[in-house]
């Protein structure tokens, strides 16, 4: 139960500050936008678990469950935020999400399969690059100075 007050907190935390910025419409989003939206839904699907939480009490077992929670997946996944936000202005958007991505591919418990990691690398990077440098215009080094 404690971790629904964490997200509903949390989300009624976004959505009331999201009010404290101009919202805007669909067509011209505001600062306050989407950490309304994102406030909102948070607190709409919080809504919906605490209902399908609520037992009666007959139901209920008093037992701890035995939470194993994912600490190895947790850390690849953090230094691969870690590694992205700290390498993105040295080797640009491709090479940083590369890495990333092939940081991140160690948090699967499927077999390691180089090639396969090798060609989503590839493929994903590409993707973000087509994306935020050339589709949005974002000004981000596609490959880093000295390449």
């Amino acid at each position: 139960m404690l971790d629904l007050l964490i997200v509903c907190g949390t989300s009624a935390f976004f959505f009331i500050g999201a009010f404290n910025y101009d919202i805007g419409t669909l067509n011209e989003m505001g600062p306050g936008f989407l950490p309304a939206v994102f406030g909102g839904v948070g607190l709409f699907l919080g809504a919906i678990v605490f209902l399908l939480e609520l037992k009666p009490a007959g139901a209920r077992s008093n037992e701890k469950s035995d939470i194993q929670w994912p600490l190895r997946e947790f850390a690849f996944i953090a230094v691969s935020i870690l590694i992205f936000s700290i390498l993105l202005e040295h080797l640009g958007l491709f090479l940083t999400a590369f890495l990333s991505i092939l940081v991140c591919s160690g948090a699967s418990h499927e077999r390691y399969n180089w090639r396969r990691t090798m060609a989503w690398a590839l493929a994903l990077s590409s993707i973000t690059c087509v994306v935020f440098i050339f589709a949005l215009g974002l000004s981000m080094k596609f490959l880093p100075p000295w390449m």
